[in-house]
């Protein structure tokens, strides 16, 4: 969230330059034009974090889920198909080649490993130059923000880790 209010804040002074640029290139309507370009810039102030907030994450979720769809219909397709045609293939066989492969226990087990580690070392990297530029620019406001940012990465990297030790303690007890 403080990243995008980060960005919003750069946006918004960026849109304000060029309304107080447009503004000084003709003083004649000053008046005038501050006015709409105020209200102008209110409305993009109102509506780039509707945008951001609800229609972007809607969006994404909307195509990821089109792919899935279609990749479904598609191999639906080629199964019907191949038994309309009465063809030698084996239909199991290609249910079975076509249908979604999981990732098998072990794979996840790595995988939470390599997750967790890799987010641990993001996490203490960026507290280490974090700590690094905090002093030696103590007045730079930015290192609360990058703090939390590093926590988060520390946080959820450990997690990761919590959940790879637990998972392999578990399956080696049921071993």
């Amino acid at each position: 969230i403080t990243f995008s209010r980060m960005a919003m804040s750069h946006f918004m002074a960026a849109v304000r330059n060029i309304v107080e640029i447009s503004l000084t290139d003709t003083p004649k309507s000053y008046k005038n034009n501050h006015k709409k370009f105020k209200v102008m810039f209110d409305i993009v102030q109102a509506l780039v974090p509707i945008a951001v907030a609800v229609v972007l994450p809607v969006l994404i979720v909307w195509i990821v889920f089109r792919a899935a769809s279609n990749k479904d219909n598609k191999n639906a397709e080629i199964i019907i198909k191949a038994i309309e045609n009465n063809s030698t293939v084996d239909t199991d066989k290609l249910v079975n080649a076509l249908s979604k492969h999981g990732k098998t226990p072990q794979q996840l087990l790595h995988l939470r490993l390599l997750r967790g580690c890799i987010f641990t070392f993001i996490g203490i990297a960026m507290a280490i130059c974090i700590a690094i530029k905090s002093y030696s620019l103590p007045e730079t406001h930015l290192r609360y923000s990058s703090m939390m940012f590093s926590g988060i990465f520390l946080a959820i990297g450990i997690a990761y880790l919590v959940v790879y030790f637990v998972t392999r303690n578990v399956k080696a007890n049921e071993d």
